[in-house]
């Protein structure tokens, strides 16, 4: 599902992207593992609402 032709994010559902990367981001620094920056890009797309889920974990981006 692309979020480009659906409604906007509520404040909750913001709020619920936004916990899931930091605690995503946090637990790879634990492992000793650090996002690019790319990926960093890629994950605040996700939480404004512009990619779904599929999208933000599919290698090349298109969640398919």
């Amino acid at each position: 599902m692309n979020r480009r032709h659906s409604d906007p994010l509520d404040a909750a559902e913001i709020a619920r992207r936004a916990e899931a990367v930091k605690f995503a981001a946090v637990s790879c620094a634990l492992e000793g593992l650090f996002p690019s920056d790319a990926a960093m890009e890629k994950a605040q797309r996700f939480m404004d609402g512009l990619i779904d889920l599929d999208e933000l974990v599919s290698p090349d981006g298109d969640g398919e």
